[in-house]
Formats: structure tokens, C-alpha cells, sequence
């Protein structure tokens, strides 16, 4: 008799009491390390959330990182009004005219799901976040679910790392990567794994803020904003701490981007002398 068996797609459903998953995502599930079909021992929840993260060697910038960002997001949750909400959405809706999702989307690192703002509801969409909380409590956020209704429908969810995603091969028409590079401990990896979940002909939306233009050169103001805020983090003004794990300069993102097997078909955002944030989408190098 076999002490660990194979858990079934109604198990895994069943196990998820906390959110609400699809049979078409909980069959898609699998060991984030193996990639493997999930055993019952392998299906670890918290909160009723199933919960993929695993321990990260030598990551405590990421962790220190990790609850700073999720300090801030619920602080800002808590204290934004509906016109700021509505700010966001207008800000990025020019992102998505540009580069649609199509198909299935793969979120990473996606929060609340608030990019299905922007989708068919007939898609299917499946989000992975380390943020356990991103998705509770969200009918006792009325500004937010003001601005975005769709967050108050089922969504699949489950907690897990870029870099180790809890996917079967080749499952989604998009994965989407927007505000959360420079987050990820080792990027490299997570863009190999997107690739790896996404189908042949499928797209990756890569969005984040790049240093230094388009060149990657850091301006002199650059610099003595880095130099400043270095001094007061010495001198004990934590709020002041840069959370983030890395800062891309747009050259560097495209070589990282080309060295996972892809390339940036287009992108979006003026190229300054200095800091902006830039949208690409990204297909594999032999769909040029």
C-alpha cells in the first residue's frame, strides 16, 4: 500500500479551502522543486491557502525585502481612496491596449489578481505570490473592489516563488511579470521558469522600472540620490531602505531576458537620460 499516494484533483481543490481553484489549475499543479504529480504530504496549506514556498539559500535580502513590500501593501491598501485606485487603473491601461493577454495567463507574483481587470472573463487566470495575504479580506476593502469588481470573483491562487514555480510544463498562453523582477532573488531562474510553463507560441509581459536610459548609464542626480539615501539608512532612517533585490538597467534586463531563451519583440516607454519604467513583451528567440 502506497503511504504517500498521488493526490486527486478534487483532493487538492478540497484542500484549498481558503480559495476557491479551478479543476483545470489544481490538475496543473505540481511539486515546485520535482515537477513532479503532488502527493497528499506535498500539499502543505496555511490558512487554508495552498502554500508552495520553499527555503531560499542564502536569500535574507529577499525575505527582509519580502515583509517590507507586504508592510507597505497593506498600508497602502488600508489608506488608498477610490481616485487613487482609479489613478492605477488608467496609469496602466495603456500597458494592456499594447500588449493584450491572450489565452491563458499565468501571473507571477500578481497580488489580488488585478490585472483580470484587463482580461476577457472567460479567460483563465491563475496567480503565484509569496504574499499569503494578497488575497484575504478583499471584500473589506470597498475602494479597491470599487475600482476592481473582478477581485471579488473566485481566483486561482497559491503561494509560491518565480523561481520555483508549482506548474506543469507548458500550461499558459501568457505569464505575466509586471512590478516584480526587481523583487525576485534569482531572476535568471524565474524567467527559465516562466518559460518553461509557458506554451511554444506564448508571451511574456515583462514591466519594471530600468536605470540609467536606455544606455544604463546612471546620471550624476541618479547617483546622488543612491549616495544620499545610503547616508541615511547608515544613520538609522530605515524608511529609507531600498527593499528591492536588484535594480536593471535596461541593457542588462535585455541580455538576461536573451540569455533565458528570449527576446523583447517590443516595448513600450520612452528611453530618458535617466530611471523609468519600461513594458516588453517577450517570445522565444526562434518565434522572431
Amino acid at each position: 500500500m502506497n503511504e504517500n499516494p498521488v493526490a486527486t484533483v478534487e483532493e487538492i481543490i478540497t484542500l484549498s479551502s481558503g480559495c476557491v481553484l479551478e479543476p483545470w489549475f489544481a490538475a496543473a499543479l505540481r511539486h515546485p522543486f520535482s515537477k513532479q504529480t503532488l502527493t497528499k504530504n506535498e500539499c502543505h496549506t496555511l490558512d487554508g491557502i495552498l502554500d508552495f514556498r520553499l527555503e531560499l539559500r542564502d536569500a535574507q535580502v529577499w525575505k527582509s525585502g519580502q515583509a517590507a513590500y507586504e508592510a507597505w501593501a497593506d498600508e497602502q491598501i488600508r489608506l488608498s481612496t477610490i481616485e487613487l485606485f482609479q489613478r492605477e487603473v488608467s496609469g496602466v491601461r495603456p500597458v494592456y491596449d499594447t500588449f493584450p493577454i491572450k489565452g491563458a495567463c499565468r501571473d507571477v507574483g500578481g497580488l489580488d489578481g488585478r490585472v483580470r481587470t484587463f482580461m476577457a472573463p472567460e479567460q483563465r487566470y491563475a496567480c503565484v505570490d509569496p504574499y499569503l495575504s494578497a488575497i484575504s479580506d478583499i471584500n473589506l476593502q470597498p475602494n479597491l473592489t470599487a475600482v476592481y469588481p473582478e477581485l471579488t470573483r473566485p481566483v486561482n491562487f497559491v503561494c509560491g516563488v518565480a523561481e520555483h514555480l508549482p506548474i506543469a510544463d507548458r500550461v499558459f498562453d501568457t505569464v505575466h511579470m509586471r512590478s516584480v523582477i526587481d523583487h525576485m532573488y534569482e531572476p535568471e531562474r524565474a524567467l527559465s521558469e516562466s518559460g518553461r510553463v509557458l506554451k511554444p507560441d506564448g508571451q511574456i509581459i515583462v514591466g519594471v522600472s530600468v536605470e540609467g536610459g536606455e544606455r544604463g548609464i546612471l546620471s550624476m542626480k541618479e547617483r546622488a540620490r543612491e549616495m544620499l539615501r545610503f547616508v541615511l539608512v547608515t544613520i538609522g532612517f530605515e524608511k529609507y531602505r531600498d527593499h528591492h533585490v536588484w535594480h536593471p538597467t535596461w541593457p542588462a534586463l535585455k541580455q538576461m531576458i536573451e540569455n533565458a531563451g528570449f527576446t523583447c519583440v517590443e516595448h513600450i516607454g520612452r528611453m530618458p537620460a535617466s530611471s523609468m519604467c519600461v513594458h516588453s513583451r517577450v517570445a522565444r528567440q526562434h518565434m522572431r
